[in-house]
C-alpha cells in the first residue's frame, strides 16, 4: 500500500471519457486512487440536508468520496477545517487516515460512492440528522 503524500484532504479528478452517448467515469485499484481498495459503499435515497458522520471509519482507513448524482458538501478536519463541494461523478475527494469528516447533502436524492482502504463495518456510518 502506498503512503499518502499529504495528511490533508484533497480533490482528485477521476478519469472520464465523454462522447455523444454520455460520460464514463472510472478508477482502477492502486492506479487512480492513492490506496488499495478494500471496500465500496453506496449511499442513496437521502433527503436534501441529510448529514452523515464517518468519524470512526476515518481513523483507520483512507477514503475517497465520489458524488455519482447530486451535490454534496464534505467537511474535513485534521490540522485545519476544510469544506469541499462535490457535484460531478469525476470529482473525487481523498480523505487520508485520521481526518474526521462528515457529508451534508445539498440536493434531493443524491447518490454517493465511498471507497475505502479498509473493510466496511456497519458501526462506521452514522446518520446525524435529516
Amino acid at each position: 500500500e502506498r503512503n499518502l503524500i499529504s495528511k490533508v484532504s484533497y480533490l482528485k479528478k477521476i478519469p472520464e471519457f465523454k462522447d455523444s452517448r454520455g460520460c464514463l467515469s472510472f478508477f482502477e485499484n492502486g492506479k487512480h486512487l492513492p490506496f488499495n481498495i478494500r471496500s465500496i459503499s453506496l449511499i442513496d435515497n437521502l433527503d436534501e440536508n441529510s448529514i452523515f458522520s464517518h468519524y470512526q471509519y476515518s481513523k483507520t482507513s483512507d477514503i475517497a468520496v465520489i458524488p455519482l448524482r447530486g451535490k454534496i458538501n464534505v467537511f474535513t478536519k485534521n490540522k485545519e477545517n476544510l469544506t469541499f463541494l462535490l457535484s460531478k461523478p469525476n470529482d473525487g475527494l481523498i480523505i487520508p487516515k485520521l481526518n474526521q469528516f462528515c457529508i451534508k447533502t445539498c440536493s434531493e436524492n443524491p447518490v454517493i460512492l465511498l471507497v475505502s482502504s479498509e473493510p466496511y463495518s456497519n458501526a462506521t456510518l452514522t446518520l446525524l440528522e435529516s
